[in-house]
């Protein structure tokens, strides 16, 4: 039998209800649901326990996998994640517009046609000349939105050590990815 706990801080709300974890802090909500089997997991005395019953190494790799995303929420909702990208050009001018939880990539590579994508609500875009910033409480969403933003502004057809234009992601949470 193996337990992990993770404490939660205060001004932190957590509950169950079935297979679904709810935190919320300050008017900020988020949720996320854990199908895992042999892994049982509850809310007692300001801290999320979750156990197993099993002595298998994977439902152990399992157990570890959920207490990351569990901290992972409860990191966003107390810090909040950001998620810096910087815009990229050598020749036409790239603009980016946000609008309606719509992101509009215009003159990209000289393209007549802005590139366009849908984002999700929990995610804020702030754009700031060539720099576009990402926040939000769910760390799988901002980050996948950034991926979104990424692939968005991909080259095809292309060589890609000539063409280098797109938008790439700078910084991770604080944590610089280009020198």
């Amino acid at each position: 039998m193996r337990t992990e706990k993770i404490a939660i801080p205060d001004g932190v709300q957590a509950r169950m209800e079935g297979k679904t974890i709810f935190l919320s802090s300050g008017g900020k909500e988020t949720s996320r649901p854990i199908k895992a089997k042999h892994i049982n997991i509850s809310v007692e005395d300001g801290s999320v326990v979750i156990s197993t019953a099993s002595v298998k190494k994977a439902d152990a790799a399992i157990l570890l996998t959920i207490k990351s995303h569990i901290s992972n929420l409860i990191k966003g909702l107390t810090q909040g994640i950001t998620y810096k990208m910087k815009v990229v050009y050598s020749h036409f001018p790239v603009t980016v517009k946000t609008q309606n939880n719509i992101l509009h990539v215009e003159n990209f590579l000289g393209e007549k046609n802005p590139r366009s994508m849908n984002f999700p609500q929990e995610v804020q875009i702030e754009v700031k000349g060539p720099e576009v910033v990402l926040r939000g409480v769910n760390k799988e969403v901002v980050s996948q939105t950034a991926a979104q933003i990424e692939q968005l502004c991909g080259v095809r057809k292309r060589d890609r050590r000539v063409f280098q234009d797109g938008i790439y992601i700078v910084e991770k949470d604080g944590k610089h990815l280009v020198r």
